[in-house]
C-alpha cells in the first residue's frame, strides 16, 4: 500500500526548487545547484542534465496527450528508493493516480480546491496533510515543500503563459488557445497562494520569466 507523503518524517532543506517543464526555463538549469533538493512536475520529468528528488503529477490528461508519461512512470516506479535518495521518487495525486499505477511507494492526498471554502482556513491557505488544487501543479508541488519543512522556495519553467514547454513542443494551453496567447486562468489563484506564503514568512522567487507576481532573481 502506498504511503502518504505527508505522514511521514522526512523533512526537505530550508531551500528547495520547483523545476517546471515551461519554456522560460530552458536557459536556467545551469543555476541549479548540483546538490539542490529539487521536486519537477509533469513532463518537467524529462528535463535533461537536472537532478531530480521528487516527481509530482496528478492531471488524467497526461495520459493521452503525452504518450511516453505511462510507461516512463512504470520504469522510475520499478527503480524507486526513499524519498530522499537522489534518484527520482514519484509522488502522484492518490484520488487519481493510484488506481492507474498501484506500485506508487508514495502518495498525497488533495483537499479543498483554492479559494473554495475550507472550515477554519483562509481560502488560500496550506491545509495540513493536503495539497490544495485548480491553481497548476507546480502550486502543489510549493504547498509539498512548504509542509515538510522549506522555507525559500525557487522556481524555474513556472511560466503560466501555456504557450511551449522547454522541448518546443506546443503545451495543452497553446492546443486549446492557438499560440498560446493570454493568461493561464489559474495565475490570479496562484498569485493569492503565494500572498498567504509571504504573510507566513515563506520566500518564493524565480529564475525565469513568469507570470506570476514574483521577483524573477
Amino acid at each position: 500500500m502506498a504511503i502518504d507523503i505527508l505522514t511521514t518524517d522526512h523533512v526537505f532543506p530550508d531551500t528547495v526548487y520547483i523545476l517546471a517543464p515551461g519554456w522560460e526555463g530552458r536557459n536556467e538549469y545551469g543555476r541549479i545547484p548540483g546538490d539542490a533538493f529539487v521536486i519537477t512536475v509533469n513532463k518537467g520529468f524529462q528535463i535533461p542534465d537536472v537532478q531530480k528528488h521528487l516527481w509530482i503529477a496528478e492531471d488524467l490528461n497526461l495520459l493521452p496527450l503525452q504518450p511516453w508519461f505511462a510507461d516512463t512512470v512504470r520504469e522510475v516506479i520499478a527503480q524507486q528508493n526513499d524519498l530522499m535518495a537522489p534518484e527520482t521518487t514519484p509522488v502522484f495525486d492518490g484520488g487519481k493516480m493510484y488506481d492507474i499505477f498501484p506500485d506508487l511507494a508514495y502518495i498525497y492526498r488533495s483537499g479543498p480546491h483554492l479559494s473554495y471554502p475550507a472550515p477554519h482556513y483562509h481560502p488560500y491557505a496550506i491545509i495540513p496533510g493536503l495539497l490544495r488544487g485548480y491553481c497548476s501543479i507546480s502550486s502543489k508541488a510549493i504547498q509539498l515543500a512548504v509542509q515538510k519543512g522549506a522555507k525559500r522556495v525557487i522556481l524555474c519553467g513556472v511560466d503560466m503563459w501555456g504557450k511551449m514547454y522547454f522541448n518546443e513542443e506546443v503545451t495543452e494551453s497553446g492546443r486549446i488557445r492557438p499560440g498560446g496567447s493570454g493568461e493561464w486562468p489559474f495565475v490570479a489563484r496562484f498569485n493569492e497562494l503565494l500572498k498567504w506564503l509571504k504573510g507566513e514568512g515563506i520566500e518564493v522567487v524565480s529564475l525565469s520569466p513568469t507570470a506570476l507576481n514574483l521577483e524573477v532573481i
